[in-house]
């Protein structure tokens, strides 16, 4: 360089690496990220950073709106609902799979939950189809403290017996009236050596309101967000799946 630390135009070497598909050849090159995924609508999904970092997104079953970012994830290893896409062949946005039922109301936030009406019967579920991680957490809010998460692996292309993670302790939030009273339900767990894929599903205990689902590795920082009727951004939930308005 010189003195003010410019090179020297009869000193520089344009970069070329994209001519031959290979790392620059110049020294005065350097990689600093990568977007590895994109959709259809040319939304960068996923990037990866020079350290071999992941950061992602996930949109809505349009690719219109962002419904959630994470750092330190790729973009098939976290997801999100809040139930406020109309689920298309039985998916909510970034492969999230309704189990219940699709109702319109008024719920932890938005304006849809989904609802469990017998036993343990099941309201969201997710596969993870990118294991990375060997710790993940899984949190949802539902109407009943007794609903829970419960998940199981595939080694082997063969699926485990279901198994149930550990439980943080409950945070609760009243909505509206008196009776009107969501749960935070956490989960940690970790995965076994050489799991392929792991499902993730919420359960209900009886007849069970669940709202805003998240999955996401331990070590990951997720940011969700909640749209209105008329796409305006309505709630963000935190890393703590707590909201503010």
């Amino acid at each position: 360089t010189n003195a003010n630390n410019l090179y020297p135009y009869t000193s520089f070497q344009p970069f070329d690496a994209w001519n031959h598909d290979q790392e620059p050849l110049s020294d005065q090159w350097q990689k600093n990220s990568e977007i590895t995924l994109y959709d259809v609508n040319s939304h960068a999904l996923e990037a990866m950073d020079v350290n071999g970092n992941y950061a992602a997104t996930k949109m809505d079953n349009k690719q219109e709106r962002v419904y959630a970012t994470v750092a330190n994830a790729t973009y098939n290893e976290f997801a999100f609902s809040g139930a406020e896409d109309e689920p298309i062949g039985g998916y909510f946005g970034g492969k999230v799979k309704l189990e219940g039922e699709y109702v319109e109301g008024y719920g932890h936030t938005g304006a849809h939950w989904v609802l469990s009406r017998n036993g343990n019967d099941k309201g969201f579920s997710y596969e993870i189809t990118d294991v990375q991680s060997h710790g993940y957490h899984a949190s949802f809010w539902s109407t009943e403290p007794g609903a829970a998460i419960k998940y199981r692996e595939r080694i082997g292309g063969v699926w485990s017996a279901e198994k149930a993670p550990q439980s943080l302790p409950l945070r609760s939030v009243q909505v509206g009236d008196e009776e009107d009273r969501w749960y935070l339900h956490r989960y940690n767990f970790e995965v076994s050596s050489g799991v392929e894929r792991v499902e993730v599903w919420t359960e209900g205990d009886g007849y069970t309101l669940q709202d805003d689902f998240r999955v996401h590795p331990t070590d990951a920082t997720m940011t969700s967000y909640v749209y209105n009727e008329w796409g305006e951004l309505e709630y963000i939930l935190d890393a703590n799946n707590i909201y503010t308005k």
